[in-house]
């Protein structure tokens, strides 16, 4: 699916915050450790600033359209009963691909969204 549109964006972003820190959360809940709660805290936070963005700038945002750019597809998911190393693969994983989704977003929303894309690198840079 193509992210064309600046509200297509974050809400997919949106979308990937929500399943990392549900990710997050449930890990730690299956191998309890510091790392994975500040990871769900991290993307709770990002995703609480995506909503905010949302709210803030979509029904101002010019409908430009935004060529190029493609929905990452994100990895499977599961904690389960699955080993810590399997989980520390999948945080990579999921950090993996949250930095090549904000970093490229940040370069297509560089001139429709300067604001934005500022702080889409921020987040590819925190993640």
């Amino acid at each position: 699916m193509q992210l064309n549109k600046f509200g297509a964006i974050l809400k997919f972003a949106i979308e990937l915050e929500q399943k990392a820190a549900e990710f997050y959360e449930t890990a730690a809940q299956a191998a309890p450790s510091q790392e994975l709660e500040e990871s769900a805290a991290a993307a709770r936070k990002r995703l609480s600033r995506l909503k905010v963005m949302q709210r803030e700038l979509v029904n101002e945002m010019l409908l430009e359209p935004i060529a190029g750019f493609d929905q990452p597809a994100l990895p499977e998911l599961a904690v389960g009963s699955t080993s810590p190393e399997r989980i520390q693969r999948q945080k990579a994983q999921i950090e993996q691909a949250a930095r090549q989704f904000y970093t490229v977003a940040s370069g297509k929303l560089g001139t429709v969204a300067p604001g934005v894309s500022r702080a889409f690198k921020k987040m590819a840079a925190q993640v």
